[in-house]
């Protein structure tokens, strides 16, 4: 009678620990499933992925997703589109950052559609109280499982016309990876504003 029950409980045990097993799993690949593209990158673009090998487009969906619901998605570019800029309704410390806007630079022309990148100033018309001085707001939690890559923290202003230049990025690709935590802090208004930022 004892070893039925003893059967029993180790029977109802291994349910148990396997459930939280099962779940575990399941929210590892939830998370991974947060940030997505579906934008392939033209093998001639291996520099711009991160130490991870992840494209400059799905890092971007990190960055951008970083200010929000930690959800975003980084659409293929069909010929002629280009990413949207952030405006009065969507900008936000992270869609401002320098990061975003050459991570998403990087994608659209590792999609060979280098003529719709955009310029900073283009990009940022909107922005006006969201921009920082660093490459991604240092009071911003980036989610683990990506990094950014050096290039990507480049001062926009500092690229030909303010424009992002894949060549110079290529030369720049190979320094190092950036890390969230060694932003320069932003302004105390900038800090302020990000706290009116809808859900």
């Amino acid at each position: 009678m004892q070893l039925k029950s003893l059967e029993h409980l180790l029977t109802l045990l291994s349910f148990v620990v396997g459930g939280v097993v099962g779940a575990a799993t399941s929210w590892r690949d939830m998370e991974k499933r947060q940030f997505q593209t579906d934008a392939v990158c033209d093998t001639s673009y291996v520099w711009a992925s991160n130490s991870k090998q992840q494209t400059p487009c799905i890092v971007a969906a990190y960055v951008n997703g970083a200010c929000g619901t930690n959800t975003y998605k980084v659409t293929k570019l069909i010929d002629g589109n280009r990413y949207n800029a952030p405006n009065a309704t969507n900008a936000n410390p992270c869609s401002c950052s320098w990061a975003s806007y050459n991570l998403l630079s990087a994608c659209t022309a590792c999609q060979n559609m280098a003529q719709s990148i955009p310029t900073w100033d283009a990009w940022v018309y909107q922005c006006s109280s969201y921009l920082g001085n660093s490459y991604f707001p240092a009071d911003i939690t980036l989610a683990s499982g990506t990094s950014i890559p050096f290039y990507a923290g480049t001062n926009p202003v500092s690229w030909p016309n303010h424009q992002f230049d894949p060549v110079q990025a290529k030369a720049i690709a190979a320094q190092s990876t950036l890390t969230p935590a060694t932003s320069i802090p932003l302004p105390t208004d900038h800090r302020r504003q990000r706290r009116s930022v809808p859900e």
